[in-house]
């Protein structure tokens, strides 16, 4: 019979099991402990309801084999947000989904899947060890990964402001769909042979809107109108209301247009 000491049994009273249990189902479905008898005991006889447990398939020994360096490594320390990454991308590796990791585990689903894409991506490996971010961070890092400079940036701020960590995350977020937004947009209307061409800057007097010509006969031109004739193009920019999309007359003297009198 396992001995239960005193200062044993007031820990379990007060704070309850700490480190998990691990446990298998039997043949008929019902729980049986593999590793943590002296810690069950413990919670029943001072009557702690519930503990924390990992739950595998006692026949996969790899599993198994993970899941024991777990809670091994909870004995020793508490486990960082890379221990556990990579933990659960192991299991991963074994064919253990993230919904079966989460209830093995006992963390939540989006967590797991989290850790699996950070401890599976070089960046967001070294952002947690060797920078010591969150998981949530390391997450956000991988997003930037094509663009170097804000990786940086955020890799800063998370140690040095975290609190606007969030907040500088979504901006950059906001800045890259938008240019994201205005490369599809190029992208589309040169597939349709239509010039683009930089924003007009003020005072110039080569390139104008639509809207501010006419034909040599005083008709105003449109879209509908000008559209594919000759110096036709359009413009795209971020403004404050969103990307926007100009239409202009490159050298517009030169096709014989008018500029409308304001």
């Amino acid at each position: 019979e396992t001995a239960l000491s005193r200062f044993f049994l007031s820990s379990v009273r007060q704070h309850g099991v700490i480190v998990p249990i691990l446990a298998h189902p039997d043949a008929e479905g019902q729980i049986v402990v593999r590793d943590g008898q002296r810690r069950t005991l413990a919670a029943c006889e001072v009557g702690v309801t519930s503990i924390p447990a990992y739950v595998v398939d006692a026949a996969d020994e790899a599993t198994v084999r993970i899941v024991q360096q777990l809670i091994a490594n909870e004995h020793r320390e508490a486990l960082s947000d890379a221990d556990r990454a990579e933990a659960w991308r192991q299991l991963a590796l074994e064919g253990m989904s993230p919904t079966k990791i989460a209830r093995a585990t006992g963390a939540k689903k989006a967590v797991v899947e989290a850790g699996i894409a950070v401890a599976s991506n070089d960046l967001g490996t070294t952002a947690l060890v060797e920078h010591d971010l969150t998981l949530d961070q390391a997450l956000v890092l991988i997003e930037f990964e094509d663009d170097p400079a804000t990786v940086t940036e955020l890799r800063k701020i998370a140690q040095t402001n975290p609190g606007s960590f969030a907040h500088v995350a979504q901006r950059r977020r906001d800045e890259k769909a938008t240019r994201e937004q205005i490369a599809a947009l190029t992208t589309e209307y040169e597939a349709k042979g239509v010039p683009v061409v930089d924003w007009p800057e003020y005072g110039d007097t080569t390139t104008l809107f639509l809207s501010d010509l006419a034909t040599a006969e005083g008709e105003p031109l449109t879209e509908d109108t000008y559209a594919g004739k000759p110096g036709y193009a359009v413009c795209i920019r971020d403004s404050w209301r969103g990307v926007e999309v100009g239409h202009v007359v490159v050298d517009w003297k030169a096709h014989g247009l008018r500029k409308i009198a304001r």
